[in-house]
């Protein structure tokens, strides 16, 4: 008698288990999605029959209108469907086709990552890259300016998850815009401030380190470029300076051995006071002047290439500076920042 209690103890227990679980996993509702049929009108029809079915044979809607459109609710799934013409003697004399259709539930977009940068209004074109949840094939994406005004733009869709967004800055004034993702009048997701547009400075407004070789360089990862400018400019400076005091002062030199003195009336020479205290005179005097005289000129030469060479690596800084910074499309100067020689 005992085991008999337990035993039906025991099937209780585990039925109110089973209730209290099903109570704990509400079944989801699936939610029912509205749109229009459209048909084109056709004379002598007084009314249309828009027949509906699952894709059993079970009927779903049956509707009877006058009119070539007509507004249906429908849960997600596969349907058929065909159109019934009905004469002024309430007589079906037509039926189209079955055809096949799939109701599907718009999803709200979810962004999930997007690359922030700010775009120069100069460029053509630049392509932003946005993951995202819930793209659909009447997705469709625009900017929004301060004035709530929208603005479409293009996109082209990697895969499932990921967007590229097809921006033309010379288009758009400079500011900040947000990014608005609809998939319907209801679903959609608004990135606030996503896209920053610049206005274009001139070259001479920039910051004074464009104007300092290497640094530009180094900033983007051209860290062998911006060394070889940054060494090539100033070692070559240094050299100029170093060339142009040693030919200062063999000029000097040459002017304590021999001074010219012009006058109203005549030229004359007057000789250093090492002239007479020299036996060897004026052949001494000769060898002197023309031994200072050549490393003169040496240094002189060694000046000119040195500052023509300086000259040669800011040119160069400069045109690099300008083709990057202002002239390149963002778009491409990744490759290019990849594909670039040292120097």
């Amino acid at each position: 008698m005992k085991f008999h209690y337990l035993k039906i103890f025991i099937i209780f227990i585990i039925f109110i288990d089973v209730v209290l679980l099903n109570a704990q996993e509400p079944k989801e509702q699936k939610k029912t999605v509205k749109y229009k049929e459209k048909w084109t009108k056709i004379e002598g029809v007084a009314k249309y029959r828009l027949e509906i079915y699952d894709i059993d044979n079970k009927p779903i809607k049956t509707i009877e209108t006058e009119e070539n459109e007509v507004e249906i609710e429908l849960l997600p799934g596969k349907y058929k469907k065909r159109l019934g013409l009905i004469n002024p003697f309430n007589q079906i004399f037509l039926y189209t086709d079955w055809k096949t259709f799939e109701i599907i539930e718009v999803p709200i977009p979810r962004v999930v990552y997007i690359e922030k940068k700010p775009i120069k209004s100069d460029k053509s074109q630049e392509e932003i890259q946005i993951s995202v949840n819930g793209i659909v094939e009447t997705t469709k994406i625009y900017l929004k300016d301060k004035n709530n005004q929208m603005i479409p733009i293009k996109f082209k869709q990697i895969d499932t998850n990921r967007i590229i967004l097809e921006i033309n800055p010379q288009t758009l004034s400079a500011d900040n815009y947000d990014i608005v993702i609809k998939n319907s009048e209801k679903k959609f997701t608004e990135i606030p401030n996503a896209i920053q547009i610049q206005q274009k400075e001139s070259f001479t407004s920039q910051n004074w380190k464009y104007l300092i070789p290497g640094i530009p360089q180094k900033e983007r990862k051209q860290d062998t470029k911006g060394n070889i400018l940054q060494g090539g400019f100033v070692g070559s400076l240094l050299s100029a300076g170093y060339f142009y005091h040693q030919a200062f002062n063999y000029q000097k030199q040459y002017d304590n051995l021999l001074l010219i003195q012009l006058t109203k009336s005549s030229t004359f020479y007057l000789i250093s006071p090492q002239f007479f205290r020299n036996t060897n005179g004026v052949f001494f005097l000769y060898q002197q002047t023309q031994e200072i005289s050549k490393k003169f000129h040496q240094n002189v030469y060694a000046f000119n290439y040195s500052l023509g060479l300086t000259a040669l690596f800011y040119s160069y800084h400069l045109i690099d500076v300008y083709y990057y910074e202002f002239s390149l499309n963002p778009s491409k100067k990744e490759v290019e920042l990849m594909i670039t020689i040292p120097f």
